[in-house]
């Protein structure tokens, strides 16, 4: 269930700031061929290690509240709704307060951030590709997740 929760985050992470329906949606091959590069670079450096640490250790905070919930991936992206629904069930999370979960959030949300500004242009291209190419993009990820799961 952590590595599920996980998961969960990272897509959210990924995927928070590139919601923009205005814009052609999908990627040359060439970009494309690009984002895959670059994605791989980002998962090996310091920032990115970081944004996954803090992402890991809110997920194990969080524990399988998101599960219970059944939540739609929509109810994750607004930082107040997501700390609504800790403060009503606080009880079946690992935070001991609220604030303590808002800690928690506001240092994976920051660091994500940090990420994003770092790697303007692969978040921009992702912004832009389709489900199936982000899903591409990102494989090394789950790749990773995967091999961690077997150990």
């Amino acid at each position: 269930m952590k590595i599920k929760s996980l998961i969960l985050f990272l897509c959210f992470c990924i995927n928070a700031n590139s919601q923009d329906t205005t814009r052609k949606i999908e990627i040359t091959k060439e970009e494309f061929t690009y984002a895959c590069n670059e994605y791989k670079k980002m998962i090996e450096t310091d920032s990115y290690l970081d944004s996954e640490k803090k992402t890991r250790a809110f997920a194990d905070k969080i524990g399988d509240l998101l599960n219970e919930k059944n939540l739609p991936m929509d109810n994750l992206k607004n930082k107040k709704m997501l700390l609504q629904l800790i403060k009503e069930n606080i009880k079946i999370t690992k935070f001991k307060t609220i604030e303590e979960a808002e800690i928690c959030l506001d240092d994976m949300l920051s660091s994500g951030d940090r990420l994003e500004k770092e790697n303007i242009h692969l978040y921009e291209l992702m912004s832009r590709a389709t489900p199936e190419q982000k899903r591409k993009i990102v494989q090394p990820f789950f790749n990773r997740v995967k091999s961690e799961l077997e150990k």
